[in-house]
């Protein structure tokens, strides 16, 4: 499954051109287009922006009157078919200059409300004096609804000798996460000592989880110590059960 990952919105910019139906042969496309929306969320809405520029490469019979654009959202692969709710950028029956910028703010989109990965289509479209459709795009993105809290595991004790090196060894699981922002936990006697961050670590994303460790140098002082492992996935859920176990420093 195609997922745009990135650590808080996915945006892609577009580059297309098409061909005009009308009689005259005109060439017409969108350039410096850019959709905007959240690839995972912990609540069944998703927040989309975009903005377009429509640039004629050269003018002929069919001068476009506007453009409009639909976003559209489905559980699987298939897009919804027509007719979309299209939203115009200008009165039909109008003429406007041929170069158009459009810019539309953060907008809510339903989802499915089941968690795993919606379907959702960018559609754009040119269109006439006539209300026909001159030349029309349509993009793909998908959307995660993730609502489970991953849970994270400290299998091992550690020992090391005050100075040297020490591995701290864990595991993250998740059903839909591929990769968790993890950081590892060292308190004395309920006190915070230390704090490692171990940066995006995999999950397996609902497969068996990877083993994963966090190496440092250790300068704490000799005694005994417990570490603590924090995680939270993509969509933003933070763990509830979390793995534990002891340092001990030499």
């Amino acid at each position: 499954m195609r997922r745009f990952v990135f650590v808080l919105l996915v945006s892609v910019a577009l580059l297309w051109c098409g061909v005009s139906t009308a009689a005259a042969s005109t060439e017409y496309g969108w350039t410096s287009t850019r959709f905007t929306i959240q690839p995972w969320v912990r609540t069944p809405v998703a927040v989309y922006s975009f903005n377009a520029h429509w640039v004629p490469a050269t003018i002929g019979a069919a001068v476009p009157a506007g453009i409009a654009w639909a976003v559209t959202a489905r559980r699987g692969s298939a897009t919804p078919e027509p007719p979309w709710e299209w939203t115009y950028s200008n009165p039909l029956f109008v003429t406007p200059p041929a170069d158009y910028w459009i810019e539309q703010g953060d907008t809510s989109l339903a989802l499915s409300g089941q968690e795993g990965a919606d379907d959702i289509t960018f559609h754009l479209k040119a269109y006439d004096a006539n209300a026909e459709t001159i030349v029309e795009m349509s993009v793909h993105y998908y959307v995660t609804l993730d609502q489970t809290r991953p849970v994270t595991y400290a299998p091992r004790p550690a020992a090391c000798r005050r100075g040297a090196t020490v591995a701290l060894r864990f595991r993250i699981t998740d059903n839909l996460s591929l990769k968790e922002k993890t950081t590892i936990v060292i308190t004395r006697c309920g006190a915070v000592v230390k704090v490692l961050s171990c940066g995006w670590r995999l999950t397996g994303g609902g497969a068996p989880s990877p083993n994963q460790r966090k190496a440092f140098r250790c300068t704490l002082p000799k005694g005994r110590y417990r570490f603590t492992v924090k995680a939270t996935d993509q969509a933003g859920n933070a763990a509830a059960r979390l793995g534990s176990n002891t340092l001990t420093v030499r």
